[in-house]
């Protein structure tokens, strides 16, 4: 067997530049498509944590997190965000880069001392690398995460240096210093424990690779010491989660700054503890739900595009690559195929998706996708060797259209996806957070339901330091105690006052019918009436269970408390993405006003058309919801959606007044603005917008 070193070296320049410049052809794209601000789910509270050095929801990802606040210290001229999103594709192109330099690698090893006679050998299977790289680049999942700041691209980049140390480890096993390189793998898989976890899947396949490769190292103490060692080495590095929260930063889940919070955070007690691991019962039929996700995602990135000349090319190839490494070198091949396998099916076996699920887990796939990259990368140099060794007149033609097939890959990967992931022209988070700030009264209190009406807030309240007088609750968050303590030290202003040993005993509670009276001391004018309004002298409150017709959650006692010590100081305000079975308690005392519902004491007042048709006409920025050429993610066709039934409820109130030019001028409105036919929306809504005046 030979090497790429063995050769000649000039040659390992020639492909580290070849594959630098299909990283570049990647990262040109990824940066035509980059999102220029913050965008949805990870992307807006990492970039918060990364602004703020901050501390996301568990599990976290602590060396993302740091990098991109050593980002957001450097003066690149750009906007924060776009800085961000931009580090992102410089993982993804770095990440593609060794993912190129891996295939060569193997490649190299497993090929034949007559194949190094062959003429164009080197280039040839050099250039359909690269060209297979590039087209594992723009693959759609890939694409998707190398352009916003989230972990999952640090996950990928994690990815392929543990295959590169398990290589190296793998041709070294028998030196003396191979306890050396089994550290550094060790080391690898202790630091990616902050970065999601999904690289662990790997874990127990390398173990049992050691075991069938070279079982001896099991009892080797050396082994074992360094071993131990560079795991411990990683997983220490979760340490720096006590002091970066013990700095109170502005995002701080669970607020890990004692050794006790801090083993709740890793631990993942928030959702349940057990560190996560719920494998049975399955929450889904495994295989017509969970596996079958993964095999539509997979398609989604491999089997694609509208040219069946190549639709099938990236799958064949990628297998092809896997039976062909293993036939000529076992030993790597067993390595990748076990890496394979515990990444793919593990990865399905461990998240356990429940059916139905509202977002497939595609980023957790992304440590078996790159392994198949690397197979799609060994079986086109296979394919190009193959070809090169046909002789006769037609060989240059042959070469000529493999390579042009080999071409075909990546441009129709561009064709198909970039049309799909374009986020250059996407503000609609951005949009979504200004909307609701700037409609919100002075000094409001503001319940969010979600991530997309939650942290996009809090990304244009840290970074931009807009209208910070709001204060932004998140009503799932509510029901954590120290979430609710980071809410009262925030805000010196927020009414509720609860000390340390109050907020730890906040629990879930037993609960019946109960009516409850509150005083009513405010004016007409605070809330937009007449001056002639009758203001009651109280209000009441009719609170049901509201957990398994027993209990009362969490967050409903926190809010009754805020509204009681508010005393109608501070406008409360409910984004309109709760839903009304959520604080169902409140909602005679609620008042459409666009985006969010605002708690008014005087109940014969809650339906204000004039209120809720300024702040729809005049206050809300619908920038490229009705423009079909920008791709819309899922949350923001929620957000539309949402828009859409307000604007239904403004039709159904100037129709209900007689004013049915009103009601059409509203539909037309939302019609000229949305668009809501090219945004499938549910057929309870279709409906309805197609009822509206009727």
């Amino acid at each position: 067997m030979n090497s790429l070193e063995e050769t000649e070296p000039a040659l390992g320049k020639r492909f580290r530049l070849a594959f630098s410049l299909s990283a570049i052809a990647a990262i040109i794209f990824y940066w035509l498509t980059c999102f220029r601000t913050f965008t949805w789910w990870d992307n807006s509270e990492y970039s918060i944590a990364a602004l703020t050095l901050g501390v996301p929801h568990p599990p976290g990802s602590l060396l993302t997190v740091v990098a991109g606040w050593v980002v957001t210290k450097l003066p690149l001229g750009v906007d924060k965000f776009f800085a961000l999103n931009l580090f992102t594709c410089l993982i993804a192109a770095i990440t593609l880069y060794f993912v190129a330099r891996v295939a060569l690698s193997l490649f190299y090893q497993t090929a034949e001392n007559n194949d190094f006679q062959i003429k164009g050998f080197p280039h040839g299977p050099g250039m359909a690398i690269s060209l297979a790289v590039l087209f594992f680049g723009l693959s759609a999942t890939m694409w998707h995460y190398a352009i916003r700041f989230t972990p999952y691209m640090t996950t990928a980049l994690l990815t392929i240096l543990i295959l590169m140390a398990i290589l190296a480890w793998q041709k070294r096993m028998n030196d003396t210093d191979s306890h050396i390189w089994l550290a550094l793998i060790t080391l690898l898989f202790g630091l990616d424990f902050s970065v999601h976890r999904t690289n662990l899947l790997m874990l127990p396949g390398f173990l049992i690779w050691i075991a069938v490769i070279r079982p001896k190292t099991f009892i080797s103490i050396k082994h074992w010491i360094f071993g131990i060692a560079g795991l411990v080495i990683g997983l220490a590095a979760q340490f720096l989660l006590i002091p970066i929260a013990a700095g109170k930063p502005f995002i701080n889940f669970n607020d890990p700054s004692n050794l006790s919070s801090f083993w709740d955070y890793i631990t993942l007690k928030q959702y349940g503890g057990g560190w996560l691991i719920n494998m049975f019962p399955r929450k889904a039929p495994f295989l017509n739900a969970q596996v079958a996700d993964y095999i539509k995602v997979f398609g989604d990135n491999f089997v694609v595009g509208p040219w069946p000349i190549v639709r099938f090319l990236p799958f064949v190839l990628g297998f092809t690559g896997l039976i062909l490494l293993f036939r000529r070198n076992w030993r790597s091949g067993l390595v990748l195929a076990v890496m394979f396998l515990f990444s793919s099916l593990g990865a399905i076996l461990y998240f356990n998706l429940p059916e139905n699920f509202f977002r497939s887990i595609d980023r957790h796939y992304m440590p078996s996708f790159v392994i198949f990259g690397i197979f799609i990368a060994y079986g086109a140099a296979s394919l190009m060797l193959a070809v090169l060794r046909v002789q006769g007149r037609l060989r240059l033609a042959i070469v000529a259209l493999t390579a042009i097939l080999l071409a075909l890959m990546p441009i129709q990967a561009a064709v198909r996806n970039y049309g799909q992931v374009d986020g250059s022209r996407s503000y609609f988070a951005y949009d979504t957070a200004k909307n609701y700030l700037s409609g919100l009264p002075k000094d409001a209190i503001f319940f969010s339901q979600a991530d997309i009406d939650t942290y996009p807030l809090w990304c244009l309240q840290t970074a931009e330091e807009f209208r910070k007088d709001v204060t932004v609750c998140n009503i799932s968050l509510m029901n954590t105690p120290w979430f609710v303590e980071q809410i009262i030290e925030r805000d010196s202003k927020f009414p509720l006052k609860l000390d340390h040993a109050e907020l730890s005993a906040l629990s879930i509670i037993p609960w019946h019918d109960s009516t409850i009276v509150l005083p009513v001391s405010a004016h007409a004018e605070d809330y937009g009436l007449a001056d002639s309004t009758v203001m009651p002298d109280s209000i009441s409150f009719l609170i049901r269970p509201t957990l398994s017709g027993q209990y009362i959650f969490v967050h409903d006692q926190v809010v009754l408390k805020t509204i009681a010590a508010n005393n109608w100081q501070r406008p409360i305000c409910i984004s309109t993405l709760i839903p009304e079975s959520t604080l169902n308690w409140l909602n005679p005392s609620l008042r459409l006003e666009g985006m969010f519902r605002r708690l008014v004491p005087a109940r014969s007042a809650i339906s204000e058309t004039e209120i809720l048709r300024h702040n729809l006409f005049e206050n809300i920025n619908y920038r490229g919801l009705a423009d079909p050429s920008i791709p819309k993610e899922a949350p923001t066709t929620w957000m539309a959606w949402n828009f859409c039934s307000t604007f239904l409820t403004l039709s159904a109130m100037e129709y209900s007044a007689g004013d049915t030019s009103g009601c059409r001028n509203a539909i037309n409105q939302m019609n000229s603005l949305i668009a809501p036919e090219n945004l499938s929306p549910p057929e309870g809504l279709a409906t309805a917008i197609a009822n509206a005046c009727q």
